[in-house]
Parts: structure tokens; C-alpha cells; sequence
């Protein structure tokens, strides 16, 4: 599941890396987060989550 998530998470958001501003990197996970984006991800993997 989790595995899921980070793949989500990586189609938007670089991830580690060298220093950059990380402003916009943040606003992609939390837009993520609030659409339901991440939730649908894990459900994809464990279908009964709630």
C-alpha cells in the first residue's frame, strides 16, 4: 500500500534530492492530500480502507 501512496505522491513531487526550494513540492502533497489523491492511491492496493 504504501508503495502506492509514495508512487502518487512521486508523479507530482521530485522527492529527495539535492537543495531546492521545496514550496511548490510541498503545495503538490497537500493539494494531493486534501483531493483524496493519496487515499484513492492506498484503496487502489487495500480497497476496504475507510
Amino acid at each position: 500500500m504504501t508503495a502506492a501512496v509514495v508512487a502518487a505522491l512521486r508523479a507530482e513531487v521530485e522527492g529527495p534530492g539535492p537543495d531546492r526550494y521545496l514550496a511548490p513540492e510541498i503545495e503538490a502533497a497537500v493539494r494531493l492530500t486534501q483531493s483524496g489523491a493519496l487515499l484513492d492511491a492506498a484503496r487502489s492496493v487495500v480497497p476496504e480502507l475507510v
